[in-house]
């Protein structure tokens, strides 16, 4: 039995220089996830998703970046356990890039989709642009 899920790019305000790629079998319910956890100041969003056949698919593509660079993936130690996460060093628009070269590949562009900001977070975005401006003033 095939299940569709989806490879989603979530992008957060909070970090502009990450994006998380992973898997979920419903984006709407990860996004919902991962927003009721307080540890960020501002909310995840779904900046593209590209449905899949098979769950669980994104650790393949994962393993691509990471052959491909290395030091994208975020990987820390802490106390002395290695954590490993599904936020990676590059723009949306290159992770989007990527997925789309996949769809391409695949044959399967249509199941690619970019998601248009809402104005609740493109309001979002821009403050926490205001932010960081004001943050690198105050560092000057």
């Amino acid at each position: 039995m095939q299940t569709k899920g989806f490879i989603y790019i979530f992008t957060n305000p909070s970090f502009k220089e990450y994006v998380k790629i992973g898997y979920a079998d419903n984006v709407e319910i990860r996004l919902k996830q991962l927003n009721n956890l307080e540890c960020t100041p501002f909310a995840f969003r779904v900046y593209a998703t590209y449905e899949v056949e098979e769950r669980l698919i994104d650790k393949k593509l994962h393993s691509l970046i990471d052959q491909l660079n290395p030091n994208l993936r975020s990987i820390e130690n802490v106390g002395g356990k290695v954590r490993v996460r599904e936020f990676y060093a590059m723009s949306p628009e290159q992770a989007y890039s990527i997925l789309e070269t996949i769809a391409i590949l695949g044959g399967h562009s249509e199941r690619l989709n970019l998601w248009e900001p809402s104005a609740k977070e493109q309001k979002a975005e821009d403050l926490a642009q205001e932010i960081a401006e004001e943050h690198i003033e105050r560092q000057s």
